[in-house]
């Protein structure tokens, strides 16, 4: 079984528990470029669940965004619940889960059918460890980065 909260930074963590209501910040990478898009809140955040929701505005387009990772069983339920212009990279699955790396600490979420994955990590550089980072397979090289304000 995967734990998530490996994950949680090690600078700045985020609050561990349920009905959290904590304000947090989204951060957009693309090709090195990274970019505050938006802001949410985080609702629950254990070993076994993420959830937190928001906003979001970048190039002139906004919108909303949901994040779920939850125990399904054995098995992981992934949501990614998007509106507006990035409603196409939306996804809903069930997932197999595994580490993928402890250095930094990495999660890997496998759709049971398909190709779709997403990789969830701890943010890791010379000057930081203090995001969580979502990787979308099918996202066009997007990341996408959760941290405290």
């Amino acid at each position: 079984m995967c734990d998530l909260t490996i994950v949680n930074p090690t600078d700045h963590p985020l609050p561990i528990g349920f009905d959290l209501n904590t304000p947090i910040e989204l951060e957009d990478e693309i090709l090195g470029v990274y970019d505050d898009i938006g802001s949410g809140t985080l609702t629950n955040y254990d070993a076994t669940t993420f959830t937190c929701f928001g906003t979001y505005e970048t190039f002139g387009f906004s919108g909303s965004w949901n994040l779920s990772i939850t125990t399904a069983g054995s098995q992981w339920l992934i949501i990614v619940s998007l509106t507006g212009a990035a409603e196409p990279y939306s996804r809903e699955f069930t997932a197999n889960c595994s580490l993928v790396s402890s250095d930094p600490p990495t999660l890997n979420f496998q759709d049971i059918n398909s190709g779709d994955t997403v990789n969830m990590s701890q943010y890791y550089s010379a000057v930081s460890h203090s995001k969580i980072q979502f990787s979308p397979s099918w996202s066009e090289g997007h990341s996408l980065f959760v941290e405290m304000p």
